[in-house]
């Protein structure tokens, strides 16, 4: 039991709608016998990517869900995550009037910066506790709940984002590094941490330099859409040259923007800098029309394309920027604290060809990419800073990442017969069935166990096809209404992992487990299965096998499926929705999604759904 009041500052409001930091008294967030026993975590409350995380204490249980997943709305731009939130609390009957039940959520920018470093040594609030109403309350007030009993423990952002990363890795105590766009009006830092305790901060990074919004920028100039940086990144590997940004100057201690931010709200200064500088040097911006008018063609077909070998060229700079300035900080902290493992988290980590870049520039470093770099998993971070600040401690690790809802096979076969769907109750010999359509050719959609926490498809909710050959690839991408140039990924078991790496040992199992980091393949791979091979000799591999969670223990039976038919166990592996939605979260969306396109079967369930005449 932990004693009933903790030392966390206080908030008041005042003039101009902004916190203001006062004395910091005891603020009591615990109940009478001085238990809290359910942390929620709330991210997104007025940005993009809004969740809601669950820590319940007592059942040792770790929920977490994205409100684009319910409402099937692409990012939820602008979108505080009520759905999200329903949804969490009817699966596990919370009771919001619990004196046990603690909100949580990151703190965003509109708050006065204290900022603090070990070069400095200035002060700065990472962790507050309010009971000023906010956006949790009108949530609340919406689904015709009460207003929560505890204050409101508001956790830095870039703090959210260290503890997720520190939470998930392997590793009891270490150095975080966070990247982003602009975050908290800083667009790096770095923190020591030791499980169980809240992170100390070492360094800041201003928004004027910030490599996220460099990112952003190019992406918005090449035309190819809102969060929509994977696109860059994959056009990126066509580019040749060694060259980078020369607006950015890159050193031993890392790097500096040297760009006049532009006037504009309080986030987009940076941004509007490099967009102006990429039409200064590069011409105008392609218009988002041209990626729709070439969605059919190859990369070989646009080689003499001057707009995508300009936006090739164009991406390709931004990517080597991006891990040269990186590899500088990454090699900097590295030798102020030589023999500490680095945990690193922020969106720009989610760039996989630059994890795989700094995998292979510092092959004995111990290095954790987190999987849930991006802004959704900053409501796990701003609950465990909760319960870091109240409690002392963490939640338990959860290695595996399907944290979302599930849906039992009561659930699932009433749906099917109301569907007038042709499937089968296929029990144990799904696996088996499954490699049997996909030896044949078929595309199949896997919808088992609870769904995936952030952005990769790890077999909860994943599309399958062979990896033989280009043909099966391009129906793939039409049935994600993908552009073919952008790479998909494989799936191979874990025993099969030597077989097409090209150096296995440099890459750890959270590499394999979580398809972070684009990791060199084998040259017989390549030449064996160009469909899940990029151009530059990479793939962001998943491999599973019996210890992975249920989705992954699924797919391992597949490929061992496969193998024993004679073919070899390797799939493309890709997320069960089209290029216009999230993952599919519920039967009904996966059921809608399989009838809409080309899929050929659904195992959903216990069950193996398959269109007439296929």
């Amino acid at each position: 039991m932990v004693s009933q009041s903790a030392r966390i500052p206080s908030l008041s409001r005042r003039a101009g709608d902004c916190y203001a930091s006062t004395t910091e008294p005891e603020v009591n967030v615990r109940s009478e016998d001085g238990s809290v026993t359910l942390y929620l975590g709330v991210h997104s409350l007025a940005s993009h990517d809004g969740s809601v995380a669950m820590f319940d204490d007592a059942q040792h249980r770790v929920t977490a869900l994205e409100e684009e997943r319910v409402t099937r709305d692409k990012h939820s731009v602008g979108r505080a995550p009520m759905h999200a939130l329903a949804a969490i609390a009817s699966e596990h009957h919370v009771d919001f009037a619990s004196p046990e039940l603690q909100f949580a959520r990151p703190w965003f920018q509109g708050t006065p910066m204290r900022v603090s470093d070990e070069r400095t040594g200035a002060e700065r609030t990472e962790i507050v506790a309010t009971d000023t109403p906010d956006d949790i309350h009108e949530m609340l007030a919406r689904l015709n709940e009460p207003a929560p009993v505890q204050p409101t423990v508001l956790v830095r952002h870039h703090l959210a984002h260290a503890l997720v990363a520190a939470w998930q890795s392997p590793y009891d105590s270490g150095v975080a590094l966070v990247c982003d766009g602009y975050g908290d009006g800083e667009s790096g830092s770095s923190w020591t941490f030791a499980r169980g305790q809240v992170p100390v901060r070492l360094d800041s990074i201003p928004v004027d330099d910030s490599l996220g919004e460099m990112y952003a920028a190019v992406t918005r100039y090449l035309g190819l859409g809102t969060h929509a940086e994977g696109r860059t990144m994959a056009l990126a590997a066509y580019a040749d040259g060694a060259d980078t940004f020369d607006c950015v100057a890159i050193g031993p201690e890392g790097w500096r923007v040297n760009l006049a931010p532009e006037p504009g709200t309080i986030f987009s200064p940076t941004r509007r800098a490099w967009l102006r500088h990429l039409e200064f040097r590069f011409g105008p911006p392609v218009p988002r029309s041209y990626w729709s008018a070439t969605l059919g063609a190859d990369a070989s077909t646009l080689a003499d394309d001057a707009t995508f070998q300009r936006a090739v060229a164009v991406a390709g700079l931004a990517q080597r920027t991006l891990e040269a300035a990186v590899g500088e900080w990454l090699a900097a902290v590295s030798s102020r604290h030589p023999e500490t493992p680095l945990v690193l988290g922020g969106g720009v980590f989610l760039n996989c060809a630059m994890n795989g870049a700094l995998r292979r520039r510092f092959p004995g470093l111990r290095m954790f990419f987190c999987p849930l770099a991006g802004d959704a998993g900053t409501s796990i971070g701003a609950a465990i800073g909760a319960m870091a600040s109240l409690a002392g401690r963490w939640p338990d690790r959860h290695p595996h990442l399907d944290l979302g809802l599930s849906f039992p096979d009561a659930h699932i076969e009433p749906l099917l017969r109301q569907s007038g769907v042709d499937f089968i109750d296929a029990g144990d010999e799904l696996p088996q069935r499954v490699a049997d359509l996909l030896r044949r050719g078929a595309l199949v959609g896997v919808f088992h166990g609870r769904s995936e926490f952030g952005p990769r498809a790890l077999g909860q909710r994943s599309l399958l096809a062979l990896a033989d050959g280009t043909a099966t690839a391009a129906r793939v991408n039409a049935a994600k209404q993908r552009a073919l140039w952008r790479p998909l990924a494989p799936v191979v078991r874990e025993a099969d992992v030597a077989q097409f790496l090209a150096a296995p040992r440099a890459h750890s199992a959270e590499d394999l487990r979580y398809m972070i980091v684009a990791m060199s393949v084998a040259d017989q791979f390549a030449a064996a299965h160009p469909a899940v091979t990029h151009v530059d000799g990479t793939a962001r591999a998943l491999a599973v096998g019996p210890s992975g969670s249920g989705g992954q223990v699924f797919l391992d039976a597949v490929l061992s499926g496969l193998a024993g038919g004679g073919a070899p166990a390797v799939l493309i592996n890709t997320s069960l929705n089209d290029a216009a939605e999230p993952m599919v979260l519920t039967p009904k969306d996966a059921l809608r999604y399989a009838l809409a396109s080309p899929l050929d079967a659904l195992a959903i369930g216990g069950f193996l759904v398959t269109k007439r005449g296929r």
